[in-house]
C-alpha cells in the first residue's frame, strides 16, 4: 500500500474538519478550531502547529493533532502538548482493517519521533479522548501508548449518560450535591444559558470579566477569548451564567460537539466562592439544557488523585475533581502517556515531582 505524510496547511483545514466529523475516534479537540485556540492561548507566542495527516492510496487514513509549545516552568524546553493538558491520540478512518490501522499507527508515531528530533522536543504527552466512540462503547480496553515508548500515566473520568430520564440523572447525583442545588434555588439563584442564537459580545464579556476576577489576573491573550466567542457563535460552545437579583456571580463554558459535551472552564466572583450551591446549580442546569438539546453524553471532569504521575495535584485541584465526580453516572478510563526525549529533563522533572509530592502529602504523616 502507498502511504504519504501530509502537513496540515490552511487550504486543508476544511478537509481535516470534515474528517473529524466522520471519524468515530475524533472529537472537538482534534479539530482545527481547537488547534487554533492552542496556538493562541499562551502569552509566549512560541506555540507551533506541526499537525499532519497520513494518506493511504490518496485518501486520508489518519489525522494527527500535534502542537509544539514551551513547558510552563521551563520556557527554554519544548514539548508536544496543548496548554496544560495532553495531545489527543490520532484519529483514524472508520473503515480501516485492524492490521492496517496498526501499520498506520506505527507510521504516525515514527513521524512524531522524527518531528521531536527535528524540533528539539524534550517531552511529549498524549491521551485518548474519552468522548471518542471507542471509549464510550468500551471497545478500547487498554492503553496503546506504552507500545510506542510512553510511560503509563492513566487516570479516569466521569461521563453522564444524558439519554436517561431527567429524574434518573438527578437521583444519581450525590446527596450533598442535591441538597446544595435545592438550597441555591431556594435562595433565588437562577441560570441563563447562551448559545449561537442568543449570544452577544456584551454577554460573553460578563464571563470574561468573571474569569479575570476569579483568577486575579489576565491568564491568556485576548485572541484566545475571541476564538472561544466564535465557538459560541458557531454552536461549539455554550455559556451558562448564574445570577442573583440580576447580578451575575458565576459562569460555565461547555464544549458541545457531535452530540457530546465537555465541561471546559468555570469562574466565580471571589466574594461568592463560599456561597452554598452556586456551582452545583450551574452544573445541574447545564445538564438539563444539554439533555433537552440533543446531547447524549456529558463529561464533567477527570478524577485526580494524590499521586506522582505527569503531575502532582494540589489540594485545590483534588477538591474540584471531587466536586465534579459528585454528579454521578459512569467512570470511564482516561488513557494517558508521557515520553521523554531528553534524559536530563526526565531526571529533573521526576526529581521535582517527587519533592513536590513529599511537600504536599508526606508532611501530613510528619505532623501526626
Amino acid at each position: 500500500m502507498s502511504f504519504e505524510i501530509v502537513e496540515l496547511t490552511e487550504n486543508k483545514r476544511e478537509l481535516w474538519n470534515r474528517f473529524c466529523l466522520e471519524s468515530s475516534e475524533a472529537w472537538f479537540r482534534h479539530t482545527t478550531y481547537f488547534l487554533e485556540y492552542a496556538q493562541n492561548c499562551r502569552f509566549d507566542r512560541k506555540s507551533k502547529n506541526l499537525s499532519f495527516m497520513v494518506y493511504q492510496n490518496s485518501k486520508i487514513a489518519a489525522i494527527v493533532p500535534l502542537i509544539m509549545q514551551t513547558v510552563y516552568e521551563e520556557p527554554e524546553i519544548f514539548e508536544f502538548a496543548i496548554g496544560d493538558t495532553n495531545m489527543p491520540f490520532p484519529a483514524f478512518e472508520n473503515s480501516l482493517h485492524q492490521d492496517n490501522k496498526k501499520d498506520i499507527t506505527k507510521i504516525v508515531f515514527q513521524q512524531i519521533d522524527n518531528l521531536a528530533e527535528e524540533n528539539n522536543i524534550s517531552y511529549a504527552r498524549f491521551f485518548l479522548d474519552p468522548l471518542g466512540e471507542e471509549i464510550i462503547a468500551g471497545s478500547q480496553r487498554f492503553n496503546p501508548l506504552p507500545k510506542f515508548g510512553y510511560l503509563e500515566t492513566s487516570l479516569s473520568t466521569n461521563i453522564i449518560d444524558l439519554k436517561n430520564p431527567e429524574d434518573k440523572i438527578f437521583s444519581d447525583i450525590h446527596r450533598a450535591h442535591k441538597l446544595n442545588i435545592k438550597t441555591a434555588i431556594k435562595n433565588g439563584y437562577t441560570v441563563d444559558i447562551f448559545n449561537d442564537e442568543n449570544i452577544s459580545e456584551d454577554v460573553f464579556a460578563i464571563y470574561k470579566n468573571l474569569h479575570f476576577l476569579a483568577a486575579g489576573r489576565k491568564t491568556r491573550p485576548d485572541e484566545s477569548w475571541d476564538i472561544m466567542f466564535e465557538w459560541v457563535k458557531s454552536g461549539y460552545l455554550i455559556l451558562a451564567l448564574e445570577k442573583n437579583n440580576n447580578d451575575f456571580v458565576s459562569g460555565f463554558l461547555v464544549i458541545v460537539y457531535k452530540g457530546k459535551a465537555y465541561y471546559g472552564s468555570s469562574a466565580t466572583r471571589p466574594d461568592y466562592k463560599k456561597i452554598r450551591g452556586i456551582g452545583h446549580l450551574l452544573q445541574w442546569e447545564v445538564m438539563k439544557y444539554l439533555r433537552k438539546n440533543g446531547c447524549h453524553y456529558y463529561e464533567t471532569g477527570w478524577n485526580l488523585y494524590p499521586i506522582i504521575s505527569q503531575e502532582v495535584f494540589l489540594e485545590k485541584e483534588l477538591g474540584i475533581s471531587y466536586f465534579k465526580s459528585g454528579f454521578g453516572d459512569t467512570v470511564y478510563p482516561l488513557f494517558r502517556g508521557e515520553k521523554f526525549y531528553s534524559a536530563e529533563y526526565l531526571r529533573k522533572k521526576k526529581k521535582s515531582l517527587i519533592e513536590e509530592y513529599i511537600s504536599q502529602y508526606l508532611k501530613l504523616f510528619d505532623s501526626g
